[in-house]
């Protein structure tokens, strides 16, 4: 019996020995990759997501608009934060239109009832196509950061400067299906589910999953 006992004893002793490489395999086999933590979790606090293009004189973006949409459906389903109806904005802007455009990020979020903003600057949108080929590929370039809407300060980054963020998506061949909108419309999505990872925890196989089903066909 003695014997017997030993004898099974010996390979827990020799995983022992051996270290964590043998179980921490066993491990990523099993569980997969290590859920990546958030770069910053924001406290449960109502947040306004602002997306905004950083040169206005240039006019109104589209990709400020769905690229919010985007963002603020990455936030809810993940829980990252109580979220404030953008609507609210559009009814601040309508009441004091002259008013509004001197209002600050944190006014702007105070008067809506969110205690942070995430901020969203626009840098650059751009779709490129080679000269005389049939391809094209997106290119965004964003500076974000999370406000406190009580002191106006930059909760994160801690540096207090905005986060750089660029997107470049592959060279697609432009099809009926493969059109500039829907090359323009997956690297929104595609961007704002990096941008939003940023803020929950999250899995290597989940967030490949989740951009091949974003990816246009």
């Amino acid at each position: 019996m003695g014997r017997a006992i030993f004898a099974m004893a010996i390979p827990c002793v020799l995983l022992v020995v051996s270290g964590c490489a043998l179980p921490s395999a066993i491990a990523y086999k099993v569980f997969g990759p290590a859920p990546v933590p958030a770069r910053y979790a924001p406290p449960k606090e109502p947040m306004l997501v602002m997306v905004e293009e950083a040169n206005a004189s240039a006019g109104p973006m589209l990709e400020s608009e769905e690229l919010a949409l985007a963002i603020r459906q990455q936030l809810a389903e993940h829980d990252v934060a109580p979220l404030i109806d953008p609507q609210e904005v559009q009814r601040l802007r309508d009441s004091a239109p002259a008013g509004f455009r001197q209002m600050g990020i944190s006014e702007i979020g105070r008067r809506v009832g969110a205690r942070q903003v995430l901020y969203v600057a626009i840098r650059r949108f751009d779709l490129e196509s080679p000269q005389a080929a049939d391809v094209m590929r997106a290119r965004l370039a964003v500076e974000l950061k999370v406000i406190d809407t009580q002191s106006a300060e930059v909760r994160w980054p801690e540096s207090g400067d905005a986060e750089p963020y660029e997107y470049e998506s592959d060279y697609v061949r432009l099809t009926p299906q493969n059109h500039p909108a829907a090359i323009r419309s997956s690297a929104i999505r595609l961007a704002a589910g990096d941008i939003g990872r940023m803020f929950y925890k999250w899995k290597p196989e989940t967030m490949q999953e989740e951009n091949q089903d974003l990816k246009i066909r």
